[in-house]
């Protein structure tokens, strides 16, 4: 799905015709389309593919980030909004696989970002792999998102980490298994150890409401002795 995002994004292309060209190239893989919830009036179809400000656009799911989607009766996901050079594009997606799902972020951009955003991309990717280096069991979900907090407020991002307002996402990072949030969840309370299998991401997204957000997510399997990262693109912006 990554590889259609990169090989499709293009000048002007509405964020609907390119999730269209990633969603196509994930069914002809094997995608079963259907992305499973536990948590109640939670949907998700696919994932997002976002640029500029609607990439910061928050909904009622509870995620950091939404999209505008093609409608108020769908408010998340790609939206009919043009793709423009130098804006940040969210690229959130699931891949479905006989019942199983993996859940991966990068942020790509046609030619080059303005600073505010690289910087801040740079931080997302410096927060992850500190919450990474953390992995283990014994560690609990809490003291990683206590991890990826202190961080996000060492580098400046503290007011802008997960989102902003009533509707900043509360977590760092959640279970994928068979649903899309699954146990355990890397916030505040969640103090039962890790034990090796199991499988979450860490997704760190800084969000600007109005101009644009960037972050990047990647998927962790604990191991007996640290965590095994199952999501294999570099852990950087992709510049198109």
């Amino acid at each position: 799905m990554l590889e259609a995002a990169v090989g499709s994004l293009r000048e002007g292309i509405t964020e609907l015709d390119l999730a269209g060209r990633i969603e196509a190239a994930a069914r002809r893989a094997g995608h079963q389309g259907l992305v499973h919830m536990r948590g109640w009036n939670q949907e998700m179809f696919y994932g997002q593919v976002s640029g500029g400000e609607a990439g910061a656009l928050q909904s009622f799911p509870d995620i950091p980030l939404a999209g505008a989607g093609p409608s108020a009766a769908s408010p998340t996901g790609a939206g009919w909004r043009r793709i423009v050079a130098g804006e940040p594009v969210i690229f959130d997606y699931v891949a479905a696989l006989d019942g199983y799902l993996c859940d991966q972020t990068r942020t790509l951009v046609i030619g080059a970002m303005p600073e505010k955003f690289a910087r801040a991309h740079d931080a997302a990717v410096a927060i992850l792999t500190d919450v990474q280096s953390a992995i283990r069991p014994g560690v609990t979900p809490q003291d990683l998102y206590r991890r990826a907090i202190a961080r996000a407020e060492v580098l400046g991002y503290a007011d802008h980490f997960m989102g902003q307002g009533s509707l900043r996402a509360r977590f760092v990072g959640h279970g994928v298994g068979l649903e899309l949030d699954e146990w355990p969840v890397l916030a505040e309370g969640w103090t039962q150890p890790l034990e090796p299998g199991h499988v979450f991401c860490v997704e760190p997204k800084i969000v600007f409401p109005g101009e644009g957000a960037v972050g990047i997510e990647d998927q962790f399997a604990v191991t007996p002795d640290g965590a095994e990262r199952l999501t294999r693109p570099a852990q950087r912006l992709a510049a198109i």
